[in-house]
């Protein structure tokens, strides 16, 4: 790895460029190629899915058309037909309405009744096998158990004409029988094996007991071999995938709700493959004409970035040999000619700072002499100062200690003052707390005693109503003494005119039994009347109970006006006294926040006089510490101006190395 780095940091510019915007064209060519093939396969894919499911569907509403008008008939037919329209050959109903059925439905095999006595008849008319019994058959049993509803069979071979049919029965209106007939499935079988999932794959149905209905390789009443099958019966509709000899296939499925068969689809995967491969041909080209068309563009550019570079590289190989004479010229208006310009602009600039130089080599030589001088004089200068600076700094400690033992004391000092303003503000907020409470309590006193107000009144009104009640009752009981004499005269009318009736003879009785009628109503009458006075004593009793308790309860209503009132006036003595404790807390905690804010600012003050003094020790510390490093840098700046001489001449020599003119 390391090794093929060093190879490509080992190329040149131009071979870089050029793989560098190779390598930037294909990954994009290649991930947008990709990515269009997928999502063009998935798109073809759904699609196809797509069309598959629906065809499923569609064959399971075509089976849905085929056997519905059947239904239908032998439902009607089964409301029409009775006990006595088939009791025997040529009967009616095998006559006029049997043969005419079949006649007209191609796709009905025969049509047949049943009784419960074992008559049978069926059209066309065939003589069916020694022993048969029609109630033995499940088209009758089901049929029977299932009154009013129609049973489609599971397929089978028909015993009377050999075809594979299925059978559509139910149960005469009656009771007396069971009507039903057999139908072809050819029809299906036909329209199943015309349908194409997709273009390669293929329809079959399969009834209750998974046995074959119509299927392109299987003969009907088998079974699918292997467990491929399994899904389509754990639920009513849905599709999966599944191998089948080494084959990829997806399944789609629906249950047909009138016969419960399984009506199936299956299409092959690799048809979703061979739809998308034009695609995937066309994508490949596409990426080809666009990988050639860039690799032209990619060549013109580098080509028009590298050739300016090796001029440029060409005229500084001339500068490194001390050639300041060399001048580009780049025809270009972006970065390298600008580059370009930059070079030449260098140049001069190298030109005239050799130049100036030379001149000022001479200048710099004499200054170094005069530097030494200055520097031996200074350093004994700062020799004096340095002694002068140790004293200022062993007075400056002896401050910085004091200082500091008085800003410990006044924090400790604001600490205190602090925890007793938290202290008051802590008073306040629970006396402020205890008069909102106290107004609260207040404002409930007010309200209890509005309740109790209205709670009297409420009692007030009852009383007059229960009073109200009573007299309604007395008026009651009038009105059910007048519906018993009603009662009792209406009773006497009825006997008299049963003896009237009597008396008439023939004649009368139907007027008898209008008087009888007429006596039990009476009785009737009578006897509800009774009920209701009994009702109404019973509720006279109980309103006279209520009303001794409603003048207790309001004797009670009253008692409580007065204790909330009593209440009412506590809690204003008491909101009156706690707002009093409120003011005075409050002036103590405004008094203890002063004293507190005025601590702090004199500690403050006094952390910063802590600060100023520690600075200045520090200041006195790093001044003499920078008078003793100031002499020794004097001691070597003489030595590098007696350097800096010699440095000069060996400059000169240098300069006189670069070609300027």
């Amino acid at each position: 790895m390391r090794r093929s780095k060093q190879n490509f940091f080992g190329l040149t510019i131009k071979t870089k460029l050029f793989i560098s915007f190779l390598i930037m064209l294909l990954i994009p060519c290649l991930t947008i190629g990709w990515i269009s093939f997928k999502t063009a396969k998935e798109k073809v894919q759904e699609q196809i899915t797509m069309s598959a499911a629906e065809t499923t569907k569609l064959l399971n509403s075509n089976l849905d058309r085929f056997i519905e008008p059947e239904i239908k008939s032998i439902d009607f037919l089964s409301e029409t037909i009775h006990s006595d329209d088939y009791k025997g050959a040529n009967s009616k109903a095998q006559l006029h309405t049997m043969i005419p059925f079949v006649s007209t439905h191609q796709e009905i095999s025969t049509m047949f009744v049943g009784g419960k006595d074992g008559r049978f008849i069926n059209a066309p008319a065939k003589k069916m096998p020694e022993g048969y019994d029609a109630r033995q058959r499940p088209w009758y049993q089901e049929a029977m158990k299932q009154q009013g509803e129609v049973i489609v069979s599971t397929p089978y071979v028909s015993k009377t004409t050999g075809d594979f049919v299925v059978s559509v029965s139910k149960a005469l209106k009656d009771g007396s029988g069971v009507i039903g007939a057999e139908i072809k499935l050819k029809t299906v079988e036909a329209f199943t094996n015309q349908v194409k999932v997709g273009k390669e794959g293929y329809a079959f149905i399969l009834d209750k007991d998974r046995k074959v209905v119509v299927h392109p390789t299987t003969k009907p009443t088998e079974e699918l071999p292997g467990g491929s099958i399994d899904p389509i019966f754990k639920s009513q509709n849905g599709d999966f995938a599944y191998p089948l000899d080494g084959v990829l296939k997806h399944m789609f499925f629906v249950t047909n709700e009138r016969t419960g068969w399984k009506v199936a689809g299956t299409l092959f995967y690799d048809e979703v493959d061979k739809e998308a491969q034009p695609i995937f041909n066309k994508t490949i080209l596409v990426l080809a004409i666009s990988l050639i068309i860039g690799l032209g563009i990619i060549y013109i550019i580098v080509s028009s970035i590298t050739r300016p570079l090796q001029t440029l590289v060409a005229a500084s190989g001339k500068i490194s040999d001390g050639d300041l004479t060399e001048e580009i010229e780049l025809k270009s208006g972006d970065e390298l000619g600008q580059l370009g310009d930059s070079f030449n602009d260098m140049t001069k600039n190298l030109r005239a700072l050799v130049k100036q130089i030379g001149l000022n080599t001479d200048q710099v030589a004499a200054s170094a002499e005069e530097l030494t001088a200055n520097a031996e004089e200074t350093s004994r200068a700062t020799e004096q100062i340095a002694h002068t600076i140790q004293e200022v700094a062993s007075g400056s400690e002896k401050q910085l200690g004091s200082v500091e033992d008085s800003a410990v004391k006044m924090e400790e000092l604001t600490s205190e003052v602090q925890r007793i303003a938290h202290n008051a503000q802590s008073a306040s907020k629970s006396s402020v707390h205890t008069s909102e409470q106290a107004i609260e309590g207040e404002k409930s006193i007010q309200l209890a005693m509005e309740q109790m107000n209205t709670i009297k009144k409420t009692f007030g009104n009852l009383s007059l109503s229960i009073e109200s009640l009573g007299s309604r009752s007395n008026e009651i009981n009038k009105i059910i003494d007048v519906i018993t004499d009603i009662s009792s005269q209406t009773n006497l009318l009825a006997l008299n005119a049963a003896i009237e009736a009597a008396r008439a003879g023939e004649y009368g009785r139907g007027f008898a039994v209008v008087a009888d009628e007429v006596r039990k109503l009476a009785e009737q009458s009578s006897n509800s009347a009774q009920q209701i006075s009994n009702l109404i004593a019973a509720i006279q009793d109980e309103t006279n109970k209520t009303v001794v308790s409603m003048n207790q309860a309001s004797n009670e209503v009253m008692q409580g006006i007065g204790v909330v009132n009593t209440a009412g006036e506590t809690f204003g003595q008491i909101k009156s006294a706690i707002n009093e404790v409120v003011a005075e807390i409050s002036d103590i905690s405004s008094s203890v926040d002063k004293i507190s804010f005025s601590t702090g600012q004199v500690v403050e003050s006094a952390v910063i006089i802590s600060k100023i003094a520690e600075e200045a020790a520090a200041g006195t510390q790093n001044v003499a510490a920078a008078t003793e490093e100031q002499l020794a840098s004097m001691e070597e700046i003489s030595a590098s101006a007696n350097a800096l001489t010699n440095m000069a001449d060996e400059l000169q020599h240098t300069i006189g190395k670069f070609k300027i003119s």
